[in-house]
């Protein structure tokens, strides 16, 4: 087939479809990309359509993307009183008063003094969620009293995360060429608002090297016993195949750990399911055999 020979220019902006596309992504790359622009953003993910912006009343919603343009991006928080608010609305005080109760009891947001005269809102997760969970003191060893700790801490946390559904202790071996192998070990508490939403506080474990599970390879989830308890029940432990790392913060392995653990039944889990987790030293025959990646 010849080619055709094109004589008349063409119209960059002859296709409407294209010609909009491209004036909205120059118009976001250029807000967002200039150290210099005034805008802000709010960032609100598509869970937001699927879990609240069904049955959210309209000037709740409003109120919401206020505060979302107004937030503090790193924190979430923002400091304005009702009567700004109103102002800014054009409403009376009461409306914002309102607005702000339906907020905060489908859980967007909390609001709290703090000993100020305007009141703090900051905005709360509406999907599942994992972050660190912090001490308040010092273990130089992974020991039962780090448990304690964390648990007391979220426990003294309720309002804001809810209440603690379960503690796990995860295994993972590290990929590594070298002859011995290392593992990534967490503890997992996971809990649950009364509106469902998720959070999973993860304690990296930092001493427990000394301890393995007996099996090395395997590509189904396996469970054991840890050493650590919770409410004096032995945690129950996951130990995970490393297809996937899970210190990469992979969001899809991550969100589905925490919402598999939240509905687990261990009445439901067989006994050849399990391993042993042990001192490393009774499972050294085997692991010095393992495979070299």
């Amino acid at each position: 087939m010849k080619k055709s020979i094109k004589i008349l220019p063409s119209n960059p902006y002859s296709d409407k479809d294209t010609t909009i596309k491209n004036y909205y992504s120059s118009w976001r790359d250029f807000n967002k990309g200039n150290d210099d622009s005034k805008e802000t953003f709010a960032m609100i993910f598509t869970s937001f359509k699927e879990n609240v912006l069904p049955d959210i009343e309209g000037g709740a919603l409003k109120l919401y993307l206020f505060f979302a343009f107004n937030a503090t991006n790193a924190t979430g928080d923002s400091w304005y009183s009702i009567e700004k608010i109103a102002e800014f609305f054009k409403v009376g005080t009461r409306t914002v008063d309102k607005w702000i109760k339906i907020l905060m009891e489908k859980e967007l947001i909390y609001r709290d003094h703090n000993n100020y005269k305007s009141a703090t809102t900051y905005l709360l997760p509406y999907s599942t969620t994992l972050m660190k969970a912090k001490t308040t003191g010092t273990y130089p060893d992974d020991s039962q009293n780090i448990i304690e700790d964390i648990t007391s801490s979220l426990k003294n946390q309720d309002a804001i995360f809810g209440e603690i559904i379960g503690v796990y202790h995860i295994f993972q071996w590290v990929k590594s060429r070298r002859k011995a192998k290392k593992s990534t070990q967490w503890i997992l508490f996971i809990t649950k608002r009364p509106n469902g939403i998720l959070t999973g506080h993860y304690y990296e474990l930092k001493s427990s090297q000394k301890f393995a599970i007996s099996k090395t390879e395997f590509e189904e989830t396996c469970f054991f016993r840890s050493n650590f308890k919770y409410d004096t029940k032995s945690l129950l432990g996951i130990a995970l195949n490393n297809e996937v790392d899970i210190n990469s913060n992979n969001y899809a392995v991550s969100k589905g750990i925490i919402e598999q653990l939240a509905i687990i039944d261990e009445s439901e889990l067989h006994s050849s399911y399990f391993v042993s987790y042990e001192e490393i030293n009774k499972i050294e025959d085997e692991i010095e055999n393992i495979e070299e990646d």
